[in-house]
């Protein structure tokens, strides 16, 4: 195998272990600066996963942003996703609007309802971390309500977006050589990068293989970003509501 097959093959398809490389590398980013930035959180006033949301703005959007700009400015000679963020293809919108209801309650109704296997595979496969690595909710104060919520509701909006356009629209045709596998993969890898909540895995592969290989199938990037946005929302929406009632 020619070293160029090592790393990018000549039909687009990139590598299983540069594809391990460019899942995992901004999720032990993002590990890093929570890791730096926990403890200042709650010197100013705001709960330690704070910082993981501020992550999204200072690793993970910058880093997929210069990466696919990057990738597209080597490919067309100037700042564009043209031919770098595939799986755009058209869906009917009466297709659309029957797909994605489907899609996020199934993934909706799964997350919530396999949410218990966190602290099963906490318990036994992640019980060795080490306490200031866990990723904890803690308190917030009351005059800091508003600007945390629409600091959260922001970050969680567009990193729904980057992270598809990233993980479905540019990763996951590039492993289109292994069929039916390329859905699998993805959605274990995508698991896997997320480093910082090792314990999720079980619950990311089950509740999200169903809308990655909906994306793949109608090569449509569009399901994943609607799916991803909405899901991300919901939860600092039902989090403010609780706080108003």
């Amino acid at each position: 195998m020619s070293e160029q097959d090592n790393a990018t093959h000549s039909d687009g398809q990139i590598s299983l272990g540069k594809l391990v490389v460019l899942h995992i590398l901004p999720g032990v980013l993002v590990a890093v600066f929570y890791v730096l930035a926990a403890p200042l959180m709650i010197k100013i006033g705001f709960p330690e996963v704070f910082a993981l949301i501020l992550s999204i703005f200072f690793i993970t959007a910058p880093y997929i942003f210069v990466f696919l700009y990057y990738q597209g400015k080597k490919l067309n000679g100037r700042m564009s996703l043209e031919g770098v963020v595939l799986y755009r293809e058209h869906l009917h919108w009466k297709q659309f609007a029957l797909i994605f209801p489907v899609l996020f309650m199934t993934t909706f109704i799964l997350w919530k309802e396999l949410s218990p296997t966190v602290g099963f595979v906490q318990k036994h496969l992640f019980f060795w971390l080490p306490d200031w690595y866990l990723i904890r909710s803690g308190e917030i104060s009351q005059d800091r309500v508003i600007v945390y919520f629409l600091v959260v509701f922001t970050a969680l909006f567009f990193n729904g977006i980057a992270e598809e356009l990233y993980f479905r629209g540019y990763l996951l045709p590039r492993m289109e050589r292994f069929g039916w596998m390329a859905p699998v993969i993805s959605t274990f890898l995508f698991a896997v990068y997320h480093v910082i909540s090792p314990s999720f895995i079980v619950l990311r592969i089950i509740a999200l293989f169903p809308m990655i290989y909906v994306t793949w199938r109608k090569r449509n990037v569009w399901l994943s970003i609607a799916v991803h946005v909405g899901l991300n929302i919901s939860e600092p929406l039902a989090w403010l509501f609780t706080m108003l009632k």
